[in-house]
């Protein structure tokens, strides 16, 4: 059996917008959500906590709410993390530390058993407020109980016995953060970064070294013996000696270092392509450099693996945006390569292609409301194999971007689709994506069932746009049912078209027929003869709306906006919105809080 541990759970009180949350976490988490939501805030506070750098919190870190100036002395900055013991070979909890781990030696009385008599540590960091020194501390503590209420997360009693915790307790769990920012030429440039510690011992042999060292000193006397240019700089700098100490002296140039300790810190990395030249990473863009510090941090990560025990080491890894600067294809890949660096990781992204390639139960959703941040995650206890392989080929591969909307409308086909976003645009004066509104199709009126569990699970705002036939109506409520949801007519959120019409049938009205007679010729007249001779069809009635209508259902995608932009055109404000389209803009308007322009 080896023996690990596993952070199971972090909970944050009071930072910056996290007022009060708890996270699940696990070998690797994803969290998503619209900027300023609150996932670096999530990151910083960890780093702050068990952070490698010794990252500090601030007076500015301490929660402010809306209508506040100043932040209250009394109100404290909590960061608890629940730890339990981890069979790796079985990837699960065990009852309790066993005789002679690592982490039991390290945290000694720290440790503590929970109401199942299971062991767990449990690791607070405060930052609060110091009333004799008149400034703020930050104190490290183990603590005594794990309360299931995150209310009466302060309430929590301390093992006092154990003493406060100081850095060489957590480091063996230090949190590793590479931010957006992140590019390999800085880890080049810094003392203090992984690259530095990485190629500082290149684990060779003292022998050797006096060997290496030994040429490197011949070949700068070399270099100097055939450099005119060196020998006259040499020259110049021997004039120093009389005048700073009126001693004879020697200056010395040294081309490269003389010591391999030095010669480390000058180490270039260079890079080609089939049938190319090599150039160094310095000239390669910002995609490939940010590419680089993830791939040789997963190296640094390895190496110190290696060089310890498994079980004395259990790295906590943020990273921020890997999509960065990177193609989809690149995206794509770049989660697997992190999916398999030792330690458990956090990933924040805006990109669908990374949200893709990950596992529902990985998905951790942020959303700020007011000044206060809510973190959500899908329950998928209850849910089978195939309900999780339809949220995953559904929504997870196609619809990522769902994840950063205020609210979603769910329709039905290509042409709502497609079509109602246009209506929107004209009645907002915006794009809705500019609103953060969503129109999603699900591809068939029996789909809705896993984009409604996604909109549930992660707090996003849903409509549906729905057709009206009984089929349809049926499909919907059926799924409505198994959310738990009012069903039709009785939910606020589903508007149906009436009289058992569909999307298309709803708008090829006739108080639309000039508008739409334009549509039509405009989309199939061949020159100008041939749109005279349309126009005389319906002129002579020869063709009618039905011949639109039929025309429309048979060309969806290439008549869905052109018949949105038709009805636009009439300046009628009754008619250019359709009521159930206004009905539903009016309803998201009032509970978005959206102004038209």
């Amino acid at each position: 059996m080896e023996d690990d541990i596993k952070i199971i759970e972090v909970r944050i009180r009071n930072f910056r917008c996290l007022k009060s949350v708890s996270v699940n976490l696990d070998d690797l988490i994803v969290l998503t959500g619209q900027n300023n939501s609150g996932k670096t805030s999530f990151i910083k506070a960890l780093e702050a906590a068990i952070g490698i750098g010794r990252q500090r919190f601030t007076e500015e870190d301490v929660y402010l709410a809306n209508g506040e100036k100043k932040r209250p002395k009394d109100r404290t900055i909590i960061v608890d993390l629940l730890i339990r013991p981890w069979n790796k070979t079985e990837n699960e909890a065990m009852e309790a530390f066993p005789q002679g781990s690592f982490w039991l030696e390290l945290w000694g009385d720290g440790t503590a058993q929970d109401m199942n008599d299971n062991d767990f540590i449990g690791i607070r960091t405060e930052y609060k407020w110091d009333r004799r020194r008149k400034d703020y501390s930050i104190t490290r503590s183990f603590l005594n109980e794990w309360k299931e209420d995150l209310e009466e997360l302060e309430q929590a009693k301390k093992i006092e016995k154990a003493g406060l915790i100081v850095y060489d307790m957590i480091e063996p769990l230090a949190l590793y953060l590479m931010d957006e920012k992140r590019d390999i030429i800085d880890e080049f440039k810094k003392p203090t970064s992984f690259w530095y510690k990485l190629i500082s011992d290149p684990g060779l042999k003292k022998n050797d070294i006096k060997k290496f060292e030994k040429t490197l000193n011949e070949l700068n006397s070399n270099i100097i013996k055939g450099s005119e240019v060196l020998k006259h700089i040499l020259n110049h700098l021997n004039k120093l000696y009389p005048i700073i100490s009126h001693e004879i002296g020697q200056a010395s140039i040294f081309p490269i270092p003389r010591q391999l300790d030095d010669l480390s810190k000058g180490i270039d990395i260079g890079i080609s392509t089939k049938n190319s030249q090599t150039f160094s990473l310095t000239h390669y863009g910002m995609g490939t450099r940010s590419l680089a510090t993830i791939i040789l941090f997963n190296a640094y990560i390895t190496l110190i693996q290696k060089r310890l025990k498994n079980s004395r080491m259990h790295p906590m890894i943020a990273i921020e945006e890997p999509e960065n600067h990177l193609h989809p294809q690149a995206q794509k890949s770049i989660f697997d390569l992190i999916k398999n660096i030792h330690g458990q990781i956090i990933l924040t992204t805006h990109s669908p292609y990374i949200i893709e390639r990950a596992k529902i139960q990985q998905i951790r959703h942020f959303q700020k409301i007011g000044s206060e941040t809510n973190i959500s995650q899908m329950n998928v206890e209850d849910l089978t194999e195939d309900d999780l392989g339809k949220i995953s080929y559904m929504v997870l591969k196609t619809r990522g971007y769902m994840f950063y909307a205020r609210a979603l409308i769910l329709v039905e086909g290509e042409t709502d689709e497609r079509g109602l976003p246009t209506f929107a645009e004209e009645f907002w004066g915006k794009y809705p994506n500019n609103l953060g509104i969503e129109f999603i199709g699900v591809g068939g009126d029996g789909n809705y069932l896993p984009f409604l569990r996604l909109a549930q699970s992660f707090s996003i705002q849903w409509y549906i746009f729905s057709d009206g036939e009984t089929a349809a109506i049926s499909n919907v409520n059926r799924a409505l049912d198994k959310m738990n949801e009012q069903p039709i007519p009785n939910n606020p959120l589903v508007f149906v078209i009436p009289n058992n019409e569909n999307y298309e049938s709803y708008l090829v009205k006739p108080e639309y027929k000039d508008d739409l007679i334009k549509m039509y010729i405009n989309l199939n007249a061949k020159n100008s003869e041939h749109a005279e001779v349309l126009k005389n069809d319906f002129i002579q009635n020869r063709k009618t709306l039905n011949d639109i209508l039929k025309y429309v259902r048979t060309n969806k995608i290439k008549c869905a906006i052109p018949l949105a932009e038709a009805i636009l055109n009439i300046d009628d404000k009754n008619l250019k919105f359709p009521a159930l389209i206004n009905e539903l803009f009016e309803k998201i308007s009032n509970d978005l809080k959206i102004t038209a322009s």
